[in-house]
């Protein structure tokens, strides 16, 4: 990849980003309701140990502690990925050969292309659960450890991504995937 083709991906990440900021209260809302769907998730967690108190073995801060480390992956690959889920939209109207067409790569073009801001309350609302969950569940830290809390959602956001990627091809062969 050439400097020219990371100024073009710059260019069209600014431009989307500044279409999406344009109108300050519908950014806000779209942040607040993004974050309120997985904040919801979470509620649901709390009704369910306030019926029980473990889950297959798993306390709460455990359980808790998982949901963390998942949301956080699952919000990274559908902050930076999740656009590409709207691949069939393009394949069916026809505008996909107009990404085709471009000297840039047609994935990339979708993610940057597509970057929706309102993505980021979920991711937000994820980190702190994560934050939470690890001052309530009581671990002894190794090194070790540190590192597969690292390599978690990491790997969480490439599994996901991956299940995003995977979704978008699929359009290619089913007229409603």
């Amino acid at each position: 990849m050439s400097l020219a083709d990371l100024g073009g991906y710059r260019t069209l990440l600014r431009a989307t980003l500044a279409g999406q900021t344009a109108y300050r209260a519908s950014f806000s809302l779209e942040l607040l309701g993004a974050g309120l769907v997985i904040a919801i998730d979470l509620v649901e967690i709390f009704a369910v140990f306030t019926q029980v108190s473990n889950v297959a073995g798993f306390a709460f801060a455990e359980v808790f502690l998982i949901f963390g480390l998942a949301s956080v992956g699952f919000s990274l690959a559908d902050f930076t990925v999740g656009a590409v889920d709207g691949l069939s939209r393009h394949v069916r109207d026809g505008s996909f050969e107009v990404l085709m067409l471009r000297p840039l790569s047609p994935l990339a073009q979708l993610a940057v292309g597509q970057l929706q801001l309102r993505r980021f309350g979920r991711l937000t609302v994820a980190v702190v659960a994560l934050t939470l969950a690890l001052s309530r569940v009581d671990v002894d830290w190794t090194p070790a450890r540190v590192g597969l809390l690292v390599l978690a959602p990491v790997s969480g956001a490439v599994l996901f991504g991956a299940f995003f990627v995977l979704s978008g091809a699929m359009s290619f062969w089913l007229i409603e995937g």
